[in-house]
């Protein structure tokens, strides 16, 4: 078997033919040159042709332009996969485009700015220190019943989907410095061993962390007024092991005889910061 092939195209339009021409069976596929979407949807049948998706395990598109998108599905399910190198004139993809591929932990995703539709890196379960800098969209589902070793840094998303981390497991932390607010279910069945940072958020959804299997703490630290939609912690939850970090002009609105309660439901702890995000003091 020849591990590796590599296609240089010279005309957008003309990988299908290419594709076509391969006489081997490889493990790892190289593609350069300027494609179009023809060339996308073609590469994307090629590589979920089942002898290609049982055994392919890299797969390096940096040499490629002209195309932007991802097509939906085109990494999905591919049980060897565990490298993706995409060129930066990737700006977005689109649904399940990397789902169920369990050993997938490679992906430079430092472009991409909009993640479309829905179940996006689903069921990936190798995924390593996850970031993407400029995404602004990341559509519902998108990280439902991932497993991420390390952390999860979106920097710039606004707005969390719904259930954009549901069942997912993250040994790190979860990352969100300008996000304002969450859908309903966006953490439900979650499992962070670290903190789900949210400094900025002032609308909480609807069963926001129902049935959450662990967070090690929870950062709603903004000053302003922080709405709370029906059961966003209080149902099927257990946050008990979880500490709260809160803006210091929230102490007032902290109730039970132990001072952990908070948001209608009880919290390992409360501590609080100040507005330069200092923690002043433990409860």
């Amino acid at each position: 078997m020849t591990e590796t092939v590599e296609l240089e195209i010279f005309y957008p339009g003309s990988l299908e033919g290419e594709l076509k021409n391969i006489l081997t069976d490889y493990k790892k596929l190289t593609v350069k040159g300027v494609l179009n979407k023809a060339d996308m949807d073609a590469l994307r049948n090629q590589i979920q042709n089942d002898n290609v998706r049982e055994r392919i395990v890299s797969i390096d598109l940096s040499g490629v332009s002209g195309v932007d998108a991802v097509p939906s599905k085109m990494f999905s399910n591919c049980p060897e996969l565990t490298e993706i190198k995409l060129p930066k004139c990737i700006k977005k993809a689109e649904s399940r485009a990397f789902a169920y591929s369990q050993k997938l932990c490679e992906i430079n995703l430092d472009e991409i700015s909009e993640i479309e539709g829905f179940d996006c890196f689903a069921f990936c379960r190798s995924l390593c220190d996850f970031s993407l800098p400029k995404a602004e969209k990341i559509g519902k589902f998108s990280f439902r019943r991932s497993c991420i070793e390390g952390s999860v840094n979106l920097p710039v998303l606004k707005h969390v989907s719904a259930c954009l981390f549901m069942d997912a497991a993250v040994t790190g932390d979860i990352l969100m410095p300008e996000a304002i607010s969450c859908d309903e279910d966006a953490f439900c069945g979650v499992k962070v061993s670290g903190k789900i940072y949210l400094p900025n958020c002032t609308d909480l959804g609807y069963g926001l962390f129902n049935d959450s299997r662990m967070v090690g703490s929870l950062w709603l630290t903004t000053p302003k007024h922080i709405d709370l939609h029906g059961r966003t912690f209080t149902e099927f939850t257990n946050l008990k092991n979880t500490t709260l970090y809160l803006h210091c002009n929230k102490k007032g609105d902290v109730s039970g005889n132990s001072f952990n309660q908070w948001g209608g439901t009880e919290w390992k702890k409360i501590e609080y910061v100040d507005s330069d995000g200092g923690i002043l003091s433990e409860s």
